[in-house]
């Protein structure tokens, strides 16, 4: 049953209203005044509670009943013409008023029909459209969304190829020029000054090599993993071959799915060739293994040497190790590097894109 309160109008004796307090004629509804009530009430959607207030009974002594078809079952006495409903819900209802005398016979009867509206989100069609509505803002956000995406991915595209452009054309060619000029004096230098000569040539090339490595890895076109396997097979086999070296290398056939990002890719190859470079110019190697694997959705590197090994618990000279290690680091790499005197060395990464 529908939540309910009727105000009990008592005595002007009692001390709450007088009769002089109520109108003479007219209805009175939730405060706003008729002459005459309408065939049907309207009581708008936002309104939720019913007050109603009836003229006085010109006869004496005179009391009052109402009911409210399909709320109340039974009739309800009042003192003073007058109802309220705190809470009334959508849909029609039917008020029945009547005027008793002394002895409880009917002097009058009214009734009144009062139609509580519904609110516009109790409507059959509100869920439908609402939940249209949403379909539509959530695809409108997501096609805004994709296609700033899609912006953002060929504007650093552009941005990318432009720094390999200019690295490769300033950069490289203003190193280039520093060896070309250094040759040029090392041919009448002092004995004394051709070590730092060639130092600055050294130097000068192994800055070349790695801004060309660089160049390669910001190059949109070589964002596939199975380029970056390509890559370290070339290099691998050219620098084996010129010392004789015997390669052995095994990569899986599923890399090519794996997607790894720039910088990734950078250090992941930068690793390979430095560890190939110690085992080439420092180990005294004469077989290298290169393994590649996919490990789920994780790509796993080993690269083992039967060279003159070392003590990984000492420090030495040059940044090697260190370079191994900063590049790993950068990237998020798990690097572990295997070696013993006399036993070669095993360098494993592991990458997680």
């Amino acid at each position: 049953m529908q939540c309910l309160s009727c105000l009990l109008l008592l005595a002007a004796g009692h001390g709450m209203l007088s009769a002089a307090s109520w109108p003479e004629a007219g209805y009175r509804v939730n405060g706003r005044f008729y002459a005459q009530l309408p065939d049907t009430l309207q009581i708008p959607a936002p309104v939720k509670e019913l007050s109603l207030e009836m003229p006085l009974h010109a006869g004496r002594g005179v009391t009052y009943a109402f009911r409210m078809a399909p709320i109340d079952t039974g009739w309800i006495p009042v003192t003073y013409p007058a109802i309220r409903y705190e809470t009334l819900k959508k849909g029609l209802y039917s008020l029945q008023f009547r005027v008793l005398d002394a002895s409880g016979k009917v002097l009058d009867t009214r009734v009144f029909v009062i139609r509580k509206e519904a609110a516009f989100w109790h409507a059959w069609w509100f869920i439908p459209l609402l939940t249209v509505y949403v379909l539509v803002v959530v695809g409108v956000g997501i096609y805004i969304f994709s296609l700033y995406n899609i912006r953002q991915k060929l504007k650093l595209q552009y941005l990318r190829n432009q720094i390999a452009s200019d690295l490769h054309d300033e950069v490289g060619s203003n190193l280039n020029s520093i060896a070309l000029f250094v040759e040029l004096l090392r041919k009448n230098a002092s004995p004394e000054t051709l070590p730092i000569l060639d130092r600055i040539i050294s130097n000068s090339r192994e800055s070349v090599e790695l801004m060309q490595d660089t160049v390669w890895a910001i190059n949109p076109r070589n964002d596939s993993f199975q380029k970056l396997v390509d890559k370290m097979h070339s290099f691998v086999t050219q620098a084996l071959a010129a010392r004789g070296i015997v390669l052995e290398f095994q990569s899986d056939t599923d890399l090519g799915d794996l997607t790894l990002s720039m910088e990734q890719r950078k250090n992941i190859y930068l690793i390979f060739k430095e560890t190939v470079n110690n085992a080439v110019k420092h180990a005294g190697a004469t077989r290298v293994i290169v393994g590649l694997k996919r490990l789920d959705d994780a790509f796993f590197m080993k690269i083992e040497d039967d060279g003159k090994g070392f003590d990984t618990t000492r420090e030495y000279e040059g940044n090697g190790i260190f370079n191994l290690r900063k590049r790993a680091e950068e990237s998020g790499l798990d690097l572990l590097v295997h070696s013993r005197p006399g036993n070669g060395t095993r360098v494993e990464v592991l990458c997680h894109p």
